[in-house]
């Protein structure tokens, strides 16, 4: 006689069902936790080297440091403001390719380097890797006391998305206008590539003026959105696509924020961005882009009037 607590096929498939229910949603919300820790974290860093660029100004008469990443701006340097360098600017922190070339050094760049990190593993322009399996992070004590914001932040990993990849050291960097290469660029007409502050105390509205943003890739350089009219918006520096499918950035009032990108031309820049693609000409226009919109007003301050 078959006992009455005897498990029918029926009850296995139910409980097998919620077994697999259970799994499946576990998994979905050990991913998502994972995920909002890494966005934490990546908001954590980009307050901390916000505060470090707040005291360099401080401590230095208020004045911003050398936004660019990896070289500095000689001594007499003149931009389109028209006055000299009284001083060479040395760049808040280096900079090192570890994909774009596996052939040529960073110091043959026309401007100094100041290459910090030693990368055993590299990727050349074809996207082949050459050197040691291992991504190595070797950092030079003595270089790394040469970028103008180690004195505050002097932890590596304060300069890396933790959603970055394995062989990158740096994610974040700074926005043109806040000292950055637009300030010096002498390019036809000599006109800045967007508005542009020397000084801490020139910022208005801090509260709503990008600092740092996690690029994703870095170049040298800073960050630079094209200072456009609406009609003609279009993408310079491509945007990253981290944190299900958006960025963080820093204001210049300290706090941070994400934003989760909302239009799709914005998402494949970023995958293409992070996976070493060229872009889609579609893409890089940004009219229309709220995305693209949102950047223009937090880098550049809002839309050029005229072209």
């Amino acid at each position: 006689m078959r006992s009455g607590t005897a498990l029918t096929k029926k009850d296995v498939v139910v409980v097998l069902c919620c077994a697999v229910f259970l799994l499946v949603n576990i998994g979905s919300v050990g991913r998502a936790g994972r995920e909002r820790a890494m966005r934490e974290i990546c908001l954590a860093n980009l307050r901390q080297l916000t505060l470090a660029w707040t005291q360099y100004a401080d401590d230095n008469s208020d004045k911003l440091c050398n936004a660019s990443a990896g070289f500095t701006r000689q001594k007499g340097w003149t931009g389109y403001m028209g006055v000299p360098l009284a001083g060479d600017e040395i760049p808040w922190c280096g900079w090192v390719d570890p994909r774009n070339c596996a052939t040529t050094p960073p110091d043959e760049w026309t401007h100094k380097q100041i290459a910090a990190i030693d990368y055993t593993k590299q990727r050349s322009r074809d996207g082949t890797w050459t050197g040691d399996d291992t991504p190595g992070h070797n950092p030079n004590p003595t270089l790394l006391n040469n970028w103008v914001l180690w004195k505050y932040v002097g932890n590596l990993k304060i300069y890396k998305c933790p959603a970055g990849r394995q062989e990158e050291y740096r994610n974040y960097g700074i926005v043109d206008a806040m000292n950055g290469a637009s300030a010096y660029w002498d390019g036809q007409g000599n006109q800045p590539l967007a508005p542009c502050y020397k000084l801490r105390s020139q910022i208005e509205n801090g509260g709503e003026r990008f600092v740092f943003m996690d690029e994703g890739v870095c170049w040298p350089d800073s960050f630079t959105v094209r200072w456009s009219t609406v009609d003609a918006a279009q993408w310079w520096d491509l945007p990253s696509n981290r944190h299900s499918n958006g960025t963080t950035v820093s204001f210049a009032d300290g706090h941070a924020e994400y934003r989760k990108w909302v239009d799709n031309r914005t998402i494949a820049l970023g995958d293409d961005k992070d996976n070493g693609r060229n872009p889609s000409p579609g893409n890089l226009n940004g009219v229309g882009n709220k995305d693209f919109e949102w950047l223009e007003i937090g880098a550049c301050g809002g839309w050029k009037t005229e072209n």
